[in-house]
């Protein structure tokens, strides 16, 4: 699956926030929240206690503090200077690399900062009071909404803030490359402002938290969020059809994967996205690759400059048997894309097939003269010739693929006779010999 940053969709919140100046280090009262959990607990339990929705109010707030206050005032993009008026100094300051990103990591007491050009780009708790406090506060609100919906603004207030708080902490979560845990925060999100003392369906969280599942390959619930974003119309210019797509191949339902693209490329006919899934599908299956030859080409009217639509065009067409077709696109995306090895590599496997199938061709020809066989051999060595040059290209852009080594070993061996050839021959199984040697 092709990985993609949230277009801007995972909201940077709390920019506008100041940090107060502090005169001493931020300090959270651990035994006071235990406390009052412990007695939230009581007091649902208690027969005079536990019906009043009151009750359920503050155990909903006692709980979202339990969940917040190790991360109490950080935000996305805080400058570090106010990180550490606000919370002291860091007892550690290590450069750590995330993904493609590095970041200089300060330790504070109960969080890891993770800062970029001065400013906080995400965070990581080390105090968890309890783990699924945040759940519980929204499991408390609802629970007071439904003894007395005339709680209905203080439950909406406390649900607006769980949503805010876990927008955030997704964000955070997205930024550290923790996409399980950053959809679980988006999934919150989404569901504490579907109750209807909100009644907002924020179909971005929706589409995050389904996006996010996807890429953490949580099929099931990737579909759930990504519907729900659907049901709404949030169509994300397409790319929510190319993410569901993804969910139901991964739960093996072939039928509805093709069915949710073909349902997108309708709405959005030039998401590319789209589009290389439904090569995907249609390569795969083996079948179908005439239906799909014009939805690729009319996304290449759409999008002339993509060198991937010009391979998935030639995977269609080396599918059914199009060899000359399918060389011509690979042609094209190789000029397209010259840092392309894959490129270049299934062009040369292209030329090498297409030898193949002429050489198949004059086996079966019976000939009179000895210059008329030689005259068509030429023709199939000169196929074979072909290939040298992609697949050179293609080992020189990635040198460690044997398989590239291989296939130049077997071409220069066909044209051995002259004399050039032979010495390619000769160094390329000899490299070949060493790499399958250090493979073992």
């Amino acid at each position: 699956m092709k990985r993609l940053v949230l277009l801007a969709a995972l909201a940077v919140l709390g920019m506008s926030q100041v940090a107060q100046a502090q005169t001493a280090p931020v300090k959270v009262d651990q035994v006071g929240i235990r406390k009052a959990l412990a007695k939230s607990d009581a007091d649902i339990n208690d027969p005079k206690k536990g019906p009043k929705a009151s009750t359920w109010i503050t155990r909903g707030n006692q709980y979202f503090k339990a969940a917040t206050a190790p991360t109490e005032g950080v935000y996305v993009l805080m400058p570090i200077t106010d990180a550490v008026t606000q919370f002291g100094e860091a007892s550690e300051v290590t450069r750590v690399k995330v993904g493609d990103n590095e970041y200089d990591k300060y330790s504070f007491p109960y969080f890891d900062a993770y800062v970029a050009n001065n400013q906080i780009i995400a965070w990581n708790p080390k105090l968890v009071i309890n783990p699924d406090a945040m759940t519980i506060a929204v499991e408390a609100y609802e629970k007071a909404y439904e003894i007395d919906n005339k709680t209905a603004n203080r439950v909406a207030d406390g649900l607006k803030n769980v949503a805010n708080k876990n927008k955030e902490i997704g964000n955070s979560y997205f930024s550290l490359n923790k996409y399980e845990e950053a959809a679980d925060a988006m999934a919150l999100a989404y569901d504490a402002q579907i109750h209807p003392a909100v009644a907002y369906p924020d179909t971005l969280a929706a589409f995050n938290a389904g996006f996010l599942y996807a890429v953490s390959s949580k099929w099931d619930k990737g579909l759930k969020y990504l519907n729900e974003a659907k049901k709404y119309d949030y169509g994300s210019n397409g790319d929510l059809y190319y993410y569901m797509f993804h969910c139901y191949n991964g739960l093996g339902d072939k039928q509805a994967a093709k069915d949710i693209l073909m349902e997108g490329l309708q709405k959005f006919p030039k998401n590319n996205e789209i589009v290389q899934g439904l090569i995907m599908v249609y390569s795969e299956d083996g079948q179908g690759g005439a239906e799909i030859i014009p939805i690729v080409e009319k996304a290449i009217e759409n999008n002339p400059n993509d060198p991937y639509l010009y391979i998935g065009l030639g995977r269609i067409y080396d599918m059914i048997g199009d060899l000359d077709k399918s060389i011509e696109a690979f042609e094209k995306s190789s000029q397209m894309a010259p840092d392309d090895y894959s490129s270049f590599f299934n062009l040369g496997l292209l030329y090498i097939k297409k030898g193949d199938a002429m050489q198949q061709e004059l086996d079966k020809v019976t000939f009179t003269n000895q210059a008329d066989y030689k005259a068509e051999s030429a023709k199939v060595t000169a196929a074979y010739a072909k290939a040298l040059q992609p697949l050179e290209k293609s080992h020189e852009l990635n040198p460690s693929d044997v398989q590239t080594v291989d296939l130049l070993k077997s071409v220069a061996f066909r044209l051995r006779e002259d004399p050039e050839m032979k010495a390619k021959y000769e160094k390329y199984n000899a490299l070949w010999q060493e790499m399958k040697g250090n493979q073992q």
